[in-house]
């Protein structure tokens, strides 16, 4: 599993910001590394059931036919894993249309992402 360091520390921030009333009182070691562990548990939760990359960056919702025909039940898939399983690239139209898929979601998303989030390609 592939995971880089700029990842996990993004999501100990995230942690972090998430119990921001736990930094403000005193805490010992064993309380910081508890805060360390749910961090990298949500960084591993995002690998690729496939590839086993990390899909950190590439959080989206495609319609429910296309996840119910090509994706992994309640597990993650990178999108170039998505588009293998279909035979082809993901286009606009198979995104839901919800606040999740929109570019300023979450952070930051892949350019692979916004580019199959954005593309006008149609039907060939």
């Amino acid at each position: 599993m592939k995971h880089n360091l700029d990842e996990l520390i993004e999501n100990i921030i995230w942690t972090n910001e998430k119990c921001s009333d736990f930094m403000e009182n005193e805490y010992d070691k064993d309380d910081m590394l508890e805060l360390v562990k749910q961090a990298v548990e949500a960084t591993y939760m995002f690998d690729c059931n496939d590839c086993g990359i990390s899909t950190f960056n590439e959080y989206y919702l495609v319609l429910e036919n296309i996840w119910d025909n090509y994706g992994c039940g309640d597990g993650m898939l990178c999108i170039g894993c998505l588009e293998k399983r279909i035979g082809r690239k993901l286009r606009t139209t198979d995104f839901v249309q919800c606040h999740m898929n929109t570019i300023g979601y979450g952070g930051g998303k892949s350019h692979r992402l916004v580019d199959r989030l954005t593309s006008n390609d149609q039907i060939k």
